[in-house]
């Protein structure tokens, strides 16, 4: 993950610092063990990332583990993948 983030050209350092700073970031982390365990991640961020020029914003779950085929899905499709209904 590290390594993507960090020679992609996608972000600046300014970008995925926190990432690679000293392992303590969870979002990496929460990414690989996905990857390796065949796991969707749920969270609310969007799929959004660096559009044209690198960016100084932090790298976003989805958009990261799209790059390694690391399914996502937001809150309400894990409910509506579930059959939740509220009592």
């Amino acid at each position: 993950m590290i390594n993507y983030v960090t020679s992609s050209g996608k972000w600046e350092a300014a970008g995925y610092e926190e990432w690679s700073r000293d392992g303590a970031k969870a979002d990496p982390w929460l990414i690989a063990c996905a990857m390796k365990h065949d796991l969707i991640i749920v969270t609310d961020e969007n799929n959004t990332g660096p559009n044209g020029a690198p960016t100084r914003n932090e790298p976003k779950i989805p958009f990261v583990a799209d790059h390694f085929n690391v399914k996502t899905m937001n809150f309400w499709s894990f409910l509506d993948s579930e059959h939740f209904k509220a009592q």
